[in-house]
C-alpha cells in the first residue's frame, strides 16, 4: 500500500483519479485551493500553487505523485512557477514516481498555454525526481465546456465555427484508467500520449453537440488565422496512434444530455 498524492485533486481529472484510487488499498492525499470538506475521507492539503513557497507538510510520507493541478488563467505563476518551486520540495523526498499530466501537441501547438506545459516538462525532466509524463488530449468535458460558450452568441442566427480544427476528445475517466499502472509502476522517464477512440473534427462534433440538446443553428466555417490555428487544422493535437478507451463523443452526449447522437468520424488511422 503506497500514499498518493493527487494534485488537483478536486478538478476534472482529479476527482476520476481519486475516485479510481479509492477502490484500490492506497492511501489518498489530494490538493485543493479549497479547504477540506467535513464530508471528504481522504487526507486533504489545502494548496494555492500560486503563493505557496513550502510544501514539505503536503509531500509527508507521499510515494507518488500526480500532478494534474492547472490554473489555466494563470498558468504562468500557478503552474510553472508553483511547480518549479514544488519540484525543489520533491527533491527533498524519496518518491518512487513524479507523474505529470501534460497535453498532447504541447510541443507542436504555439499556445501560450501549451508553453507553459512544455516548460513544466523540462522542468520535471531536469529535476533529478523520477518521473513519468503523460500527455492527454483534449478531455470531452471541456470541448462541450467551449461549445457551451457559444449560447452566449443566442443573437446570431448562425454558429460561426472553425470547422475543419480536429480533436481526439477523451473522457476523463478512461485517461484515470489509464493511468494506473504508472501509479502502481515504476517511473519510465519518457513522455507518452494518450487521446480517445475517434479523431474528430470540430464541424461534425458540433452538429452532434447541437443534436443532442435539440439545437438546429446553422453552423458556418469560421477561418482563424496564425500558428496555433494551424497546429489544430492538421490535428497536432491528435494521437491516432495512442487511441485509447471506448467512450466516444457521442457516447458522452448521450450520458450528459440524455439523447442519442451520431457523430461522424471524419480522419482516422
Amino acid at each position: 500500500m503506497a500514499r498518493i498524492l493527487v494534485t488537483g485533486g478536486t478538478g476534472a481529472l482529479g476527482r476520476d483519479i481519486v475516485a479510481r484510487l479509492a477502490q484500490t488499498s492506497h492511501t489518498i492525499r489530494i490538493t485543493s485551493r479549497q479547504a477540506k470538506p467535513t464530508e471528504a475521507k481522504m487526507e486533504w492539503s489545502q494548496v494555492d500553487f500560486e503563493t505557496q513557497t513550502d510544501f514539505s507538510d503536503t509531500l509527508r510520507d507521499v510515494d507518488v505523485i500526480v500532478h494534474c493541478m492547472s490554473n489555466s488563467m494563470r498558468s504562468e505563476k500557478a503552474d510553472v512557477l508553483g511547480t518549479q518551486r514544488f519540484l525543489a520540495d520533491v527533491r527533498r523526498t524519496t518518491i518512487k514516481n513524479f507523474i505529470y499530466i501534460s497535453i498532447v501537441g504541447a510541443d507542436r501547438i504555439p499556445y501560450s498555454y501549451y508553453q507553459h506545459k512544455v516548460m513544466i516538462e523540462k522542468a520535471v525532466q531536469e529535476s533529478g525526481v523520477p518521473y513519468s509524463i503523460v500527455r492527454a488530449a483534449q478531455f470531452h468535458g471541456f470541448l462541450d465546456m467551449l461549445l457551451n460558450l457559444t449560447k452566449n452568441l443566442w443573437w446570431l442566427p448562425i454558429l460561426p465555427l472553425p470547422m475543419n480544427w480536429q480533436f481526439q476528445t477523451i473522457d476523463t475517466r478512461e485517461v484515470a484508467a489509464y493511468l494506473m499502472p504508472f501509479i502502481d509502476g515504476s517511473a519510465t522517464g519518457k513522455i507518452d500520449n494518450v487521446a480517445g477512440p475517434q479523431v474528430m473534427h470540430l464541424g461534425d462534433m458540433a452538429r452532434a453537440w447541437q443534436a443532442a440538446q435539440g439545437l438546429h443553428k446553422p453552423q458556418v466555417h469560421l477561418p482563424i488565422p496564425g500558428g496555433m490555428a494551424q497546429g489544430f487544422v492538421k490535428g497536432e493535437n491528435t494521437a491516432p496512434d495512442k487511441a485509447y478507451g471506448s467512450i466516444t463523443w457521442a457516447d458522452y452526449l448521450q450520458e450528459t444530455y440524455g439523447r442519442a447522437s451520431q457523430a461522424t468520424v471524419t480522419a482516422h488511422s
